[in-house]
C-alpha cells in the first residue's frame, strides 16, 4: 500500500503527506481502522484533536493500490493544510455542487471547464472576474493557478500521467488534493463525498445531517415502488463520435435505474465502466425497450435520430418513449452534472415518474423532460 500525495513520484509526497508526520506509517494507517463511510469507498477520514486525517483511495481510472493521505489542521502546522480554507481551485464542475451545498461558493477563485457551468452564482463570479478560468485537463494554465496561490487545489485526474503538471504546483507550495468522487459506483456513495469536502471547511456536523437527510429520502423513495412483474426496460445514451457507450451493469447509472424500478437492458455488462457496443446490437436490444433516456443535447425525436445516420432504423421502433436529462440548462451548462450529484434523491424521483407515470405527473420532474415528437418518430 502506498501512502502519498503527488510529490516527485507516486510514492513520494509534498509536505502535506503523512510521511512527514512523526508517527510511524503503521500507526498512521491504524488510525483508519475504526473509520467507515456509509456508502463511499473512495475516501476515509478520521477526526483528530485539531482537524482531520483523510485518505483518498484509487483516485483515477485503473488505479490499483494508490492511496493519498492528507492532514488538515485548525492550527498552522508543518505538513498540514490549514482549515477552514478560504480560497480554492476546482478542477471539475461537479465540485461546485458540493461547495454550493456547503454554502462555500465564495471560496472558489479558480475553475476548469467554465463553459459547462450551470450555477448562476458561479457564472456571476466568472463574469466579475472573482473566479478565473484555469484551463482544462493537461492544458491547465499553471501561471494563473500560481498567481491565485489557493489554499488548496481540488484535482480531478483520469490517469496517472496527469499528475506531472500538478507536481509543479506542489513544488511551489500549493497543496493539491485528489478527488475521486466520479469513480463511485452508487448514487449515495458519490453524494457522500460531501463529507470529504466539508472537512476542508470544518463543517462536518452539518454535512453529516445533509447526507443523512438525502440518504433517508432516497431509501424512502426506493422502497415506495410497488413490486412489478414487468418492469419497464430502459435504453440509455446515443452514439458519441461514432461509438455507442453504455454504462456497465454495476455502474452509477445502472444502480439508479434499478433503484427506480427499471430494467436496464445492458445490466448483464459487468463492471462500473462504460462499454462500446455496436449500434446493431443496441438496436436489437432496443426492440424490447420501453423507455430511452440520456440522449445527448437532443430536445426532439428528430434531433435524436439525426445524431447519427445509422440511427434512422430506430425511428421505426414503436412504444418507445424518449426522455432527456437536460431540463435544467444554462448555455452549455447542465445542472444534472452539478446539483444532481449531491441530490440523487431528486434524480431517483424523476426516474420513478418516467418509469411509472401513474405515480406522479412527469411535468414535476426536475432534471428530465419528455422529448417532443416534432419530426422523427410520431407515435
Amino acid at each position: 500500500m502506498k501512502f502519498s500525495f503527488l510529490g516527485c513520484s507516486i510514492v513520494a509526497i509534498f509536505s502535506v503527506c503523512v510521511a512527514c508526520d512523526d508517527r510511524p506509517e503503521k500507526q498512521i494507517s491504524s488510525a483508519f481502522q475504526s473509520v467507515g463511510n456509509d456508502y463511499a469507498t473512495g475516501f476515509e477520514l478520521r477526526e483528530t484533536e485539531n482537524g482531520y486525517i483523510i485518505r483518498v483511495n484509487r483516485p483515477w481510472q485503473q488505479a490499483t493500490d494508490e492511496n493519498f493521505i492528507y492532514k488538515l489542521s485548525r492550527e498552522e502546522k508543518q505538513g498540514a493544510i490549514k482549515i477552514p480554507v478560504s480560497n480554492v481551485v476546482c478542477m471539475s464542475t461537479t465540485h461546485i455542487a458540493y461547495l454550493e451545498t456547503l454554502d462555500e461558493i465564495s471560496s472558489v477563485i479558480g475553475l476548469t471547464s467554465t463553459d459547462f457551468v450551470y450555477s448562476k452564482a458561479v457564472k456571476k463570479k466568472l463574469r466579475s472576474g472573482e473566479i478565473q478560468d484555469i484551463g482544462f485537463s493537461e492544458n491547465l494554465n499553471l501561471e494563473i493557478i500560481i498567481a491565485l496561490h489557493p489554499d488548496v487545489v481540488f484535482a480531478y485526474v483520469i490517469q496517472a500521467s496527469e499528475l506531472r503538471q500538478l507536481r509543479q504546483l506542489e513544488e511551489l507550495g500549493i497543496p493539491v488534493v485528489l478527488v475521486g468522487d466520479y469513480l463511485e459506483p452508487t448514487p449515495l456513495a458519490k453524494m457522500e463525498w460531501l463529507r470529504f469536502f466539508s472537512c476542508f471547511y470544518d463543517k462536518m456536523p452539518p454535512a453529516d445531517r445533509i447526507v443523512d437527510s438525502i440518504a433517508t429520502r432516497y431509501d424512502s423513495l426506493k422502497n415506495s415502488i410497488p413490486e412489478h412483474e414487468n418492469k419497464p426496460k430502459v435504453l440509455t445514451n446515443v452514439p458519441w463520435q461514432g461509438v455507442w457507450w453504455v454504462p456497465g451493469g454495476d455502474s452509477y447509472f445502472a444502480q439508479l435505474i434499478e433503484d427506480a424500478g427499471g430494467d436496464y437492458i445492458f445490466a448483464d455488462y459487468e463492471g462500473t465502466e462504460s462499454h462500446a457496443v455496436d449500434i446493431e446490437q443496441v438496436y436489437q436490444r432496443a426492440n424490447d425497450a420501453d423507455v430511452w433516456i440520456h440522449t445527448g443535447d437532443a430536445d426532439t425525436y428528430k434531433e435524436v435520430f439525426n445524431a447519427d445516420r445509422r440511427m434512422a432504423s430506430f425511428d421505426e421502433l414503436t412504444g418507445l418513449e424518449i426522455y432527456n436529462n437536460n431540463r435544467r440548462k444554462s448555455g452549455r451548462g447542465n445542472d444534472f452534472f452539478e446539483s444532481a450529484v449531491v441530490h440523487p434523491d431528486r434524480v431517483l424521483s424523476d426516474l420513478m415518474k418516467i418509469f411509472y407515470p401513474d405515480m406522479a405527473n412527469a411535468d414535476s420532474m426536475r432534471y428530465y423532460k419528455v422529448l417532443t415528437k416534432q419530426g422523427g418518430n410520431s407515435k
